[in-house]
């Protein structure tokens, strides 16, 4: 129950944590604006798991405050929402393939897949080329997602709630 709450309410805030379009562009990090999407989006979730979690807490009567068990409690959900997180988190291998990207060339293309979904990687952006003979030809003049083999790479986060 709780984790489909959290999910739809997810769905709600992300909007709201959206970078500016330049962020890409005068980011030394490939794809950085994906990366501080996820870390701001993570905050604010531990931030506000942690806030539910204490005024569910609070509303208990006094004599059922037991430290030990309010403890558990509380890092029973934090580790809940910490594994909801670890589901959507994106990947971060850089794209190496021949294509090339079809807008914003300066800056790499990473794979950007939710954990849940990662099989193989695919190119977060269009790209055109690579290759030679007719599917050449056609790579070059239509853009499409590449998708190469690979493991799932997390990107640098950082998981600690901020105050």
């Amino acid at each position: 129950l709780y984790a489909a709450h959290a999910v739809g309410m997810l769905d709600v805030i992300t909007a709201a944590l959206r970078p500016r379009r330049d962020l890409s562009l005068r980011s030394p990090a490939p794809a950085a604006d994906v990366v501080a999407r996820f870390n701001a989006f993570q905050q604010l979730v531990l931030a506000v798991a942690a806030r539910l979690t204490g005024c569910r807490l609070r509303a208990l009567s006094p004599d059922l405050r037991i430290a030990s068990k309010l403890r558990r409690f509380a890092s029973h959900t934090h580790a809940k929402v910490i594994e909801l997180l670890a589901d959507i988190r994106p990947c971060g291998a850089l794209y190496a393939g021949a294509g090339r990207p079809v807008d914003r060339p300066d800056e790499a293309i990473i794979c950007g897949q939710e954990a849940r979904h990662h099989r193989c990687h695919r190119t977060s952006r269009a790209v055109r080329g690579g290759g030679s003979g007719l599917w050449g030809t056609l790579a070059s003049l239509l853009s499409y997602n590449d998708v190469w083999e690979g493991e799932f790479e997390p990107p640098a986060l950082d998981a600690t709630p901020r105050a």
